[in-house]
């Protein structure tokens, strides 16, 4: 995704796994760790304290879940590799 500074964006995740009923949400940071932005359990949105991104939809399979960073509005500090997992 290509946003310019300022703009919102927004990633969306979904899965086929029976009974998995969370989708986790990450940010690859620049020394290769992972920070946990907040999980989506069904379709209850629980985001890190201190993160400022929205989850919706539901994380239960086939559903599809959104991951939005128009809170944070995008900045540099934006730009990065995200990853959703299912568990």
């Amino acid at each position: 995704i290509v946003k310019i500074p300022g703009e919102k964006a927004q990633i969306q995740c979904s899965h086929t796994i029976t009974n998995y009923d969370t989708i986790l949400w990450y940010k690859q940071l620049k020394n290769g760790h992972l920070e946990l932005l907040g999980y989506m359990y069904k379709n209850f949105e629980n985001p890190e304290k201190g993160v400022k991104v929205t989850m919706e939809g539901n994380a239960d399979k086939n559903q599809t879940c959104l991951l939005t960073t128009e809170a944070l509005k995008l900045s540099l500090n934006s730009s990065g590799v995200y990853f959703c997992a299912a568990s």
